[in-house]
């Protein structure tokens, strides 16, 4: 895992293993990011944007998707007093995948994505 504190105020995250998720937690705590928190994505788990107050990021900038670098960059100035940014990361042999939300806490343990989008048939 790598957490960067960029100098325009963005936090730069990449976890690599889901192992280091605590590490990385625990990181964003000790650079005063309390409001950002990184959980495993795993099956079974409440669906990211079905969790219990859970509304789109905006006004907040987080960039999101696939990585092969395994970096997502959030803008955590952005995030409402008693709200948390909840960011699932899911590391795979072709990166990185991402989702984050908008929630009240406490963080979920874990959380599913919703499934991307086929492409049109050409």
């Amino acid at each position: 895992y790598a957490v960067t504190k960029n100098p325009d105020g963005t936090v730069t995250l990449a976890v690599y293993q889901s192992s280091g998720i605590a590490a990385a937690n625990a990181r964003l705590r000790q650079l005063g990011d309390q409001q950002v928190v990184v959980v495993p994505v795993q099956p079974g788990c409440p669906s990211l944007h079905s969790l219990p107050g859970a509304v789109p990021p905006r006004g907040v900038m987080i960039q999101t998707g696939i990585s092969r670098g395994g970096s997502i960059t959030v803008q955590a100035q952005g995030i409402p007093p008693g709200d948390i940014l909840v960011v699932g990361v899911e590391t795979t042999a072709h990166g990185t995948l991402s989702g984050a939300t908008l929630t009240s806490p406490p963080p979920p343990s874990c959380v599913s994505l919703p499934a991307l989008a086929a492409p049109p048939p050409t």
